[in-house]
């Protein structure tokens, strides 16, 4: 994605920022331990809130 549309992207997230992949590895991490052992079918959405947004949009 070129740097202007991404600046675009962030500017409309909640979080303000880009997702790091140490972020995304760090749940990766946890739904693979013991910790995430009751998660099941769980679709988990790991993007600073853009989503939301998106829905929003969608919505109006």
């Amino acid at each position: 994605m070129p740097a202007e549309a991404l600046a675009r992207v962030v500017a409309r997230t909640p979080l303000g920022r880009d997702t790091t992949t140490a972020e995304v590895a760090e749940w990766v991490a946890a739904l693979g331990s013991g910790i995430a052992d009751a998660v099941s079918g769980a679709s988990i959405e790991i993007d600073g809130g853009s989503g939301l947004v998106a829905a929003a949009a969608r919505e109006e």
